[in-house]
């Protein structure tokens, strides 16, 4: 974009509505801008060739081009520059696919003001710059995946990929030699052994499933095609462990020897050390070399685990081309610049996890809880980073201790449910107040309440509450996506559990979470509540 002017190129064939955009356009004092306009979507074709334009504003029906296709034929050629559609309310259907399709956003003729044409330009060229940043991240991230792919193939030790249930998920050409069989054959096997990262251990392996040969392991944390698993490194040290033994043996024979043999025995003895002193300096080397490769790998795994990180600076890069604007108004915009990388994140993180719970793809991995405890860490957490004036009050029911309340639950998802609760809790109680949340142990079954101060949710908003990206009627300026509750509900449902939601305007809201408490665990409960 210009350092001064921003240059719009405005295709639009019907003459009032280039009056009425221009006159809407040349009010807008806090956004300098120059205005091209052409009827025909081939002339604007033409002037988006020579450069130099910073948004197009785009009507779908011109005189040589007619609905979606028209925004198609512009953004097939021009994919970096950010398109708005113009259309009619009969047309919004259209304009709206069109958004989904690349388009940065669209206007409703006659439905908008100076203002919001402004903020819609303005909030176009920001998001669509960020989008091709983030686009450059992904593709440089990829090329890094690739380049560790290609340093551990190479790699002249044996490396396998294990994941976080212990199995092989790859294995390299060196690792195959040591095994004695192909890649394919190793994948989905247990390795069988302890993964301490950063510590050196000897272990056994099977050569052709019939010798067994020794090997030192190195093991260090990577992230490996987007999930935590243990980089395995493998040296073959069999020589190494033959001539320790070797040198065992020829000691003993020295010391049965030495009352007949003392005049070779100073000889054998210097023999001998200078073999230590050569044995010394390839341990030490060997194990320099360990320590290097390991530095290495802990330096990539480092990167791989902060790629938002990244993203951020090259967001702040972006701020610093800005040189029309004062200080604060830079800092203004850098930070909506991070923010919407924030909840770009978050969204995406959400996008995925509804998407599984909606594929059935979403994986449950039960373990016994201690719910009250559980609960207790959950909400320290929380209090650290309310920045808002709410209170937060924990209350559980027919518990005598800690232990009282044994659940077997996925640790991931219900940490999912209970903040989502509580983050709504606050969220939607603008003006603070208390947030009540409740553990309540039944014979069977283990109950969740959360109950804010808050605005409330609408009758007719009620219905549609577990719906995805469906938000209240009166939520007016509040963030969020729409996603948090049905992500919730999902949760809930796969535990084969309830939820429950009760709410009055200007009051609050309570939401109940039910969870059957089944076989032993229930009795277990049922009998401490009861002592």
């Amino acid at each position: 974009m210009s350092s001064q002017i921003t240059n719009i190129l405005l295709i639009e064939a019907n003459k009032n509505h280039v009056f009425l955009l221009k006159a809407l356009m040349t009010q807008a004092h806090k956004l300098p801008m120059s205005i091209e306009h052409v009827e025909r979507l081939s002339e604007g074709i033409a002037l988006l060739a020579q450069g130099e334009i910073d948004v197009v504003i785009l009507d779908l029906s011109l005189p040589d081009s007619e609905g979606l296709d028209t925004f198609k034929q512009i953004y097939a050629h021009f994919p970096e520059v950010p398109i708005i559609i113009l259309s009619e309310i009969a047309d919004e259907e259209i304009a709206a696919v069109a958004v989904q399709s690349g388009a940065q956003d669209y206007l409703v003729k006659g439905q908008f003001n100076g203002d919001l044409l402004l903020k819609t330009i303005r909030y176009s060229i920001e998001r669509h710059s960020l989008h091709l940043s983030l686009k450059q991240q992904a593709k440089f991230l990829q090329v890094r995946e690739q380049q560790l792919h290609r340093l551990i193939a190479k790699n002249t030790d044996g490396m396998l990929i294990v994941n976080d249930e212990g199995l092989i998920v790859f294995a390299n050409p060196a690792a195959e030699s040591l095994f004695g069989c192909k890649a394919g054959e190793l994948q989905e096997v247990p390795l069988g052994y302890p993964l301490v990262v950063g510590e050196s251990t000897e272990i056994e392996i099977v050569y052709k499933f019939r010798e067994t040969i020794t090997v030192e392991m190195r093991v260090a944390e990577v992230e490996w095609d987007s999930q935590i698993a243990y980089l395995a490194s493998l040296r073959d040290i069999s020589l190494r462990k033959q001539v320790e033994v070797a040198l065992k043996q020829m000691n003993h024979v020295l010391e049965t020897r030495v009352s007949e043999r003392t005049a070779q025995l100073e000889q054998a003895n210097q023999d001998l050390q200078k073999m230590q002193v050569r044995l010394s300096q390839a341990l030490t080397q060997e194990q320099e070399l360990s320590t290097f490769k390991s530095r290495i790998i802990s330096r990539i795994s480092h990167e791989y685990r902060t790629p938002l990180t990244t993203i951020a600076l090259s967001a702040e890069m972006l701020s610093e081309y800005r040189h029309q604007w004062d200080d604060s108004r830079q800092l203004k915009h850098f930070g909506q610049i991070q923010s919407m990388i924030q909840r770009l994140t978050a969204l995406v993180d959400d996008a995925l996890m509804i998407n599984q719970a909606e594929s059935g793809e979403l994986e449950l991995k039960l373990e016994p809880i201690n719910l009250v405890g559980f609960c207790r860490e959950l909400i320290s957490e929380l209090q650290g980073q309310i920045r808002t004036p709410h209170q937060l009050l924990f209350s559980s029911r027919n518990v005598n201790s800690e232990a009282s309340i044994i659940g077997k639950f996925d640790a991931k998802l219900l940490r999912q449910i209970i903040s989502n609760l509580l983050s709504n809790a606050i969220k939607y109680s603008p003006q603070g107040g208390t947030v009540k949340f409740r553990l309540i142990c039944e014979v069977d079954t283990a109950i969740f309440q959360v109950q804010d101060e808050g605005i409330g949710i609408p009758p007719q908003d009620q219905e549609k509450l577990f719906e995805a990206f469906y938000r209240g009627s009166n939520i007016n300026e509040i963030g969020g996506t729409g996603l948090g509750l049905a992500i919730t509900k999902k949760c809930v449902e796969v535990h084969n559990g309830q939820i429950e939601v009760e709410s009055a305007l200007g009051v609050g809201t309570t939401v109940l979470v039910k969870f059957p408490l089944e076989g032993e665990l229930a009795v277990a409960n049922n009998t401490k509540s009861s002592l």
